[in-house]
């Protein structure tokens, strides 16, 4: 009515604190924010009730309040600019049932590379801000009656899966070569499925490939990890859905995902990176097995054949092609998967179209790769099969290589001089 009717908020506030700035929700109505020379206060119900809304802030003097997109910013006096990230569990809150599970919708996310030139530390005492967390950051909540293993899943918009996590996942760091203190390196996301609140952080890429080595990248932040190359593609800008499943129900909410509004890039672009990624992927992962299978396959003729032991001639001989160095030059599994680490890390970690060269040295590599494939499994049809006839011949036990399974990246050797 324009201001003809008046209502008091104030309900229970602190009646002796200033309050210096209320404003409204401008997506959820019924939601206001108010800042007083304390702090922080938030009502549910157009100020019916009011309740402190203070966490890390510390007591100040709130000035001003605004709502950027789905943050809150607070100008206080004297002690520097404060932001809440994503106050979306705030709209939701409300309206939320509490039984079961509540999956909150996400705050839209930014595909936004990480700085590559943050590897040293500022001093403790230097005033900076944080950065919210890189990637989609999905809350949930949990009642006291969830059971069995929880799982969080990422589908695009023809919904096909993207991605999927579970609670009973086991967290595992991809072994690479560090080289500096272990304080550089956060351990992995674990997906809650306690009761309450959670937090879960989505890095907007696709699985990590399998990869015959893995290897740190120089984009380390100090207290947000080094991430371990190569890591995945990212997934193109676009609307997703996130499906959470709770004692066999499922909650779904939208998430979108843009791209960074600094950088100007076609969509094609984008769309022929990703496509160029999926294509390496496999390749990958057939070089790193088949690279696995010959590392297992020498430990276990150096175990059972060593070069100064007294074995059968036939033996010896069947063994030799098997211990036989490639060709000087010659590709083999590892440099190929060399080649193809080196694209993929470069694909991954530029928002453009890949160049002619990356096509053509991609290609050049899977050419390669089949030469190498088609050698191993002549040596594994004809030379690995005599030596287990000789084997059989001499009433002993074949040579077999583990299953696919069993073979493992091999962890590297770090020194015992690093912290």
């Amino acid at each position: 009515d324009y201001g003809q009717t008046w209502r008091e908020i104030s309900s229970n506030l602190p009646r002796d604190h200033l309050i210096s700035v209320v404003r409204a929700d401008p997506v959820k109505r019924g939601l206001l924010y108010a800042g007083n020379d304390n702090g922080v206060f938030v009502s549910f119900n157009d100020g019916g009730a009011w309740q402190a809304l203070q966490f890390n802030l510390p007591s100040a003097w709130v000035r001003d309040l605004a709502i950027h997109g789905d943050d809150l910013i607070a100008a206080t006096q004297g002690r520097a600019i404060w932001m809440l990230d994503d106050v979306e569990p705030l709209r939701e809150i409300a309206t939320m049932q509490f039984s079961g599970a509540h999956l909150f919708t996400p705050a839209r996310a930014w595909r936004v590379h990480p700085n590559n030139n943050n590897d040293t530390p500022l001093p403790p005492e230097t005033p900076v801000g944080e950065n919210p967390p890189a990637g989609a950051v999905i809350d949930y909540w949990l009642d006291a009656s969830a059971r069995g293993p929880v799982t969080l899943e990422i589908l695009d918009s023809s919904g096909q899966p993207v991605r999927r996590f579970s609670s009973s996942d086991v967290p595992q760091q991809p072994p690479a070569e560090r080289y500096f203190a272990k304080a550089w390196i956060n351990p992995p996301d674990q997906l809650a499925a306690t009761s309450g609140m959670h937090r879960f952080i989505w890095s907007l890429r696709y699985a990590r490939p399998d990869a015959a080595e893995y290897s740190y990248s120089i984009a380390a932040v100090w207290g947000h990890g080094t991430p371990v190359e190569p890591q995945g593609p990212w997934v193109l800008p676009g609307t997703y859905t996130v499906v959470l499943t709770v004692n066999g129900q499922r909650n779904t909410v939208p998430l979108n995902v843009s791209e960074d509004p600094r950088v100007q890039v076609a969509t094609a672009s984008l769309q022929a990176s990703l496509a160029l990624s999926q294509k390496i992927i496999p390749a990958l992962a057939q070089a790193a097995l088949g690279y696995r299978e010959q590392r297992a396959l020498k430990k276990m003729l150096d175990a059972r054949f060593p070069e100064a032991a007294q074995i059968r001639a036939e033996i010896r001989t069947a063994v030799a092609p098997l211990r036989a160095e490639p060709p000087e030059g010659a590709a083999t599994f590892e440099s190929v998967a060399e080649m193809l680490t080196g694209v993929e890390r470069a694909l991954e970690s530029a928002d453009a179209a890949p160049t002619p060269a990356q096509q053509q040295f991609v290609d050049n590599a899977l050419a390669k790769l089949a030469t190498v494939q088609r050698t191993w499994d002549d040596a594994k049809a004809g030379s690995l099969a005599n030596l287990n006839a000789a084997l059989a011949r001499a009433g002993q036990k074949p040579v077999m290589i583990p299953d696919k399974d069993k073979l493992t990246a091999e962890e590297p050797d770090e020194g015992a001089d690093l912290p």
